[in-house]
């Protein structure tokens, strides 16, 4: 067995502060794109060296004042993904809603979801589609805030299937995608178990029913955001496969979170709705390239508030080629912040938006290269 470099930390909170873990990795020269492998109290860091079978660096910190051994199997077991940050605040500073532990999950019974549902009472209801609804309910046992989505007949999976994507889903933690907690299913019925984000969905906040719309700087932080959730999805090999604005939830801070990413059960709707990309209908493949499409939308609505086949003055539809290739953006800038955007980080969204729209899949760019261009504009060093 490999020798291993270990540091505890001793904290008196129920979680390992950030302040600790951050000084704990100072010293060892970690870099985005290092690997993190999730244990049950344990989390590993390994750094890679060129050469792809040397090893350097494996750090342990453990929740306990003591250190459990790993050996080499379980090490092997455990799928690894990139680890791209720490949750830094993972509490909502307006309604303290507080985000579960980053290592927690678990499965769930279907009297446990009944319970907390009040019996998917109607009262709880967040939303009711054509596959099914989402519940905003809180756990009995520990009074954690979730989400429970009940899909009705809508997988072709087995169950076994079903249960395997979700143990593979359930390992994504990223700042800005929502943390799938665990599953449960009872006959035909699925059911999905999410953590709650307080503040509705970008949908609700760009809508024209919306009292107080987000302002240009909220929307610059929800593209960021989201572009950097959806890049590290990429990054360890999951196709989105529903990205819309109705699937972006919010805190009160605005931070944005993907939800209900990996599965495929929404095409009718994307497709309705615009978000497919042009060659979906010829070989009905879903890829990290339609995923960038179907950002190129959530990037027009976000500039517009508007969805992507509604009118616009003219009699034309929101996305129209000429429209964006003529750089005509101030056509189509959502009226109720016309006066408070900034032009220059306007123009250059146009041409992100443009890009990732394409109708050529190859031609698009991708993910990385979003949060990049998107980064770049926020800051306003604008020679992209």
């Amino acid at each position: 067995m490999e020798a291993q470099r270990v540091v505890v930390i001793q904290d008196a909170s129920r979680e390992v502060s950030s302040s600790a873990l951050r000084w704990a990795l100072q010293g060892l020269s970690l870099m985005p794109g290092d690997m993190l492998t999730l244990l049950s109290v344990l989390r590993q860091v390994e750094t890679h060296s060129e050469t792809p079978h040397a090893r350097s660096k494996k750090l342990c910190v453990t929740e306990e004042s003591h250190v459990q051994k790993m050996t080499q199997s379980s090490r092997t077991e455990k799928a690894e993904w990139q680890a791209k940050e720490i949750f830094q605040n993972p509490m909502c500073a307006l309604c303290k809603n507080r985000r579960p532990n980053f290592s927690w999950q678990r499965d769930f019974t279907y009297a446990e979801l009944y319970d907390a549902t009040d019996g998917f009472s109607s009262q709880n209801s967040l939303s009711e589609g054509g596959i099914g609804s989402a519940f905003r309910c809180q756990l009995k046992s520990n009074n954690m805030k979730i989400v429970v989505k009940q899909h009705r007949n809508s997988s072709p999976q087995g169950e076994m299937d079903f249960l395997s994507e979700v143990d593979l889903l359930m390992k994504a933690r990223h700042k800005n995608v929502l943390m799938l907690l665990g599953s449960c299913i009872e006959g035909r019925m699925k059911l999905l178990v999410y953590e709650y984000a307080c503040n509705g969905s970008v949908y609700h906040h760009i809508s024209k029913h919306c009292p107080l719309p987000l302002t240009w700087v909220e929307r610059m932080k929800v593209a960021l955001g989201a572009a950097r959730g959806l890049n590290y999805l990429h990054e360890n090999n999951i196709v989105y496969r529903n990205m819309r604005t109705c699937n972006i939830v919010l805190t009160h801070e605005f931070e944005p979170r993907l939800a209900d990413f990996g599965f495929s059960w929404e095409h009718n709707v994307l497709e309705n709705l615009g978000y497919l990309a042009p060659e979906y209908p010829g070989n009905r493949k879903l890829s990290t390239e339609t995923d960038v499409y179907a950002f190129g939308v959530v990037l027009l609505e976000l500039i517009s508030g508007r969805m992507v086949k509604d009118k616009i003055p003219g009699g034309k539809v929101l996305w129209d080629g000429p429209l964006l290739k003529e750089r005509r953006l101030l056509e189509i800038v959502d009226p109720r912040i016309s006066d408070s955007h900034d032009a220059e980080q306007l123009y250059w969204m146009g041409r992100v938006t443009q890009n990732c729209l394409s109708k050529v899949p190859k031609k698009r760019l991708t993910m990385d290269k979003v949060v990049s261009a998107l980064e770049c504009i926020t800051e306003r060093n604008l020679g992209i």
